[in-house]
């Protein structure tokens, strides 16, 4: 294949002014017409016409980068030209670029992404220096340093610019070379909040509350909460900064009406937030006041001067307050007292009412709730009545829905016993026996929730309804509810860094449960386990503080945040405190002019550090400040009576001194 070729006698770059020999050719190939043409900043001039001549002299006058061209064509050819041929051509000192090209991992990327710049050059070592165009703004991200790469995250939707400056590591410009790239940033959607609820079925003060928020957003960003308190005053108080747990719990000390006011984003959003939702919600003192019910331990009606049992079953409050009242021939009013049972002993027959009142100690109101029963006293003689001494059940209080249950009466009578059983649920009857000899009785619950079981019990002989009762309650479930009965921790008075602390968790059913530990230091939350089986915890600390130690359990099945809580407290120290400070001293006969050690000895502490005064003729002086140097040699120069002071403290305390110690001398 025939080739235009150019030779030249020098090569490239030359100094203007200098003669520059040009040759053209083709191989074998006599007969060609050659024209040359040569380029600068974009004019052209013709320097031969097309003729036989493939060679030329060129002498540039000015510096600066050409072309050459050449075109040639066959002498009977009636192109323009068969053949051409170009060659770039530098006169004077050449500009060399040091950069050859910037890499991005990434043209285009989504807000919150991560990019990647990696600079090639044609030059060894470079110092670089990085910026980055964000609306019309060049800002310095990178100064001068000899790494060629770059990694940082977009933040800011749009088209967006890179540029690199580079420069010789002797060079005295601000920079020899620059480079640009362009890279768009793809705006993303912003987060929304879809759910916020409270996850605590009843608000109660000194309770934990638990609140979650639910959000819808792309997959794999990164989502930050806050949570803000608000009282009915307008007072705003931070419970969670901005964290990626959506799921914030406190405890309320103050009963009133509340908002939580949650604010939600993008870690990477330059928006204080992306959007918001507030839950108002009350929270109150102390759970509602239910009396269950008020009964008797004796049935109606009873002879003067028997002892009569008034007991109340109530549910809610924090500590129950109760008062019987007594209205009728005989009136007696017991006053709130904290026992729910009150014997009442009436010395006169008639016909009475019975009142039951309950309120909880910090309620202002005259009762929180109150129930009554009618009642006869007679004079004539009735059988000694029977009395149920106490109710056992065989799994407990608490029991699986479909599993069967066993109740059994204990009471004083013996064989002429008769006894009924009552099961009812929401009120309503679900299963009875009649009275007969049997003192126990199954069933199976069928559903989940609370039943109420009564046991009546009366006399063979005895007219009467029943002579006595006894009630209690049983929870079904679908699981048993996970109940911490202690957490058993070492008993010290104190802790220090570096000891080991070790926590066992004492829980029924302990196969089927639970368990997850959250530590906390200075109530900041340090570590938080998942739920785990392990019901041991051990844990080092290594830093002072006062340290909490939360247990949550729950049942496998249980979908509640947890079943049961308790929170072991303990306060941990750098160090023991510094005791029984003792000097020594090397010598007993100190005399005038010849030394002598004191020398210090302490228990406890931690880097425990000495400091030296010296007493004489009255005056205390300092011989050597505090230093980790257990040992004073002293020289005295004059008879007389001395004392030397020690002060011992560990070196990461503040305080003066922990322990001391003083020793006298005679010289």
């Amino acid at each position: 294949m025939e080739e235009l070729n150019i030779i030249f006698d020098k090569e490239s770059p030359q100094e203007k002014n200098s003669s520059i020999r040009i040759k053209a050719f083709i191989e074998n190939n006599k007969k060609i017409l050659y024209k040359f043409i040569i380029g600068t900043e974009g004019t052209w001039n013709t320097v031969n016409d097309f003729d036989f001549n493939d060679t030329i002299n060129w002498v540039p006058e000015e510096e600066g980068e050409y072309i050459i061209m050449v075109q040639a064509k066959r002498e009977d050819s009636t192109k323009p030209f068969d053949f051409i041929s170009k060659f770039d051509y530098v006169i004077g000192e050449a500009e060399e670029n040091f950069i050859r090209n910037v890499y991005l991992n990434k043209d285009t990327l989504n807000m919150g992404e991560r990019i990647e710049a990696v600079v090639e050059s044609n030059k060894f070592p470079l110092m670089f220096k990085y910026w980055l165009k964000e609306d019309d703004n060049w800002k310095l991200i990178k100064d001068y340093s000899t790494e060629n790469s770059i990694s940082f995250v977009v933040k800011k939707p749009g088209i967006q610019e890179l540029m690199v400056e580079c420069k010789d590591l002797k060079s005295v410009k601000d920079y020899d070379d620059s480079f640009k790239v362009v890279f768009k940033v793809n705006s993303i959607d912003n987060v929304e909040i879809v759910d916020f609820n409270c996850l605590t079925k009843e608000l109660i003060c000194d309770e934990d509350l638990v609140f979650k928020v639910e959000s819808v957003y792309e997959e794999g960003r990164d989502i930050l909460y806050k949570f803000i308190k608000i009282d009915s005053n307008g007072t705003q108080q931070c419970i969670q900064d901005y964290s990626s747990n959506n799921v914030v719990s406190y405890i309320e000390k103050d009963s009133g009406d509340y908002k939580l006011l949650c604010l939600v984003k993008d870690m990477y959003s330059q928006n204080e937030f992306d959007d918001r939702a507030m839950l108002k919600f009350t929270v109150k003192a102390y759970r509602d006041i239910v009396i269950r019910k008020f009964t008797t331990n004796l049935n109606s009606p009873q002879m003067t001067d028997t002892a009569i049992e008034l007991k109340i079953n109530a549910e809610g409050g924090k500590e129950l307050l109760y008062k019987f009242i007594i209205k009728g021939k005989h009136i007696e009013d017991s006053g709130y007292i904290r026992n729910n049972i009150y014997t009442w002993t009436p010395p006169i027959p008639g016909k009475y009412s019975i009142e039951a009142w309950v309120k909880d100690s910090s309620s202002e109101n005259e009762f929180d709730d109150k129930s009554s029963i009618e009642y006869t006293i007679n004079l004539e003689y009735i059988k000694e009545p029977i009395k149920i001494e106490k109710v056992i059940l065989d799994k407990g209080k608490h029991v699986l829905r479909g599993e069967e249950v066993e109740i059994r009466a204990i009471s004083n009578g013996g064989n002429n016993v008769r006894y009924a059983f009552s099961i009812k649920k929401d009120g309503k009857e679900e299963e009875k026996i009649d009275f007969g000899t049997c003192n126990w009785a199954k069933f199976i619950p069928k559903e989940t929730g609370t039943y109420e079981l009564e046991v009546l019990a009366k006399h063979k002989y005895s007219s009467r309804e029943y002579d006595s009762h006894y009630i209690v309650y049983i929870n079904s479930h679908n699981y048993i509810p996970a109940i911490i009965d202690y957490v058993i921790c070492p008993v010290k008075t104190s802790y220090i860094v570096g000891d080991e602390i070790l926590l066992k968790v004492i829980i029924q059913n302990t196969k089927d449960n639970l368990i997850k530990y959250i530590l906390k230091i200075n109530n900041e939350k340090v570590e938080e386990t998942d739920y785990i089986e392990d019901k041991d915890f051990k844990y080092i600390p290594k830093c002072s503080g006062a340290y909490t130690i939360e247990v949550l359990a729950k049942n496998k099945e249980s979908e509640e945040i947890y079943d049961s809580k308790k929170e072991v407290k303990f306060y941990v120290r750098e160090a023991l405190p510094i005791t029984n400070t003792k000097i020594k001293t090397s010598r007993t006969d100190i005399k005038c002019n010849e030394t002598v050690t004191f020398s210090v000895d302490s228990e406890g502490g931690n880097a425990v550090l000495y400091q030296f005064y010296i007493m004489n003729k009255g005056e205390w002086k300092l011989v050597q400040d505090y230093s980790r140097k257990k040992y004073y040699t002293f020289m005295p120069f004059n008879e007389g009576e001395y004392e030397v002071l020690v002060l011992s403290k560990s070196s990461f305390l503040k305080c003066a001194y922990e322990d001391y110690d003083i020793f006298k001398f005679k010289v």
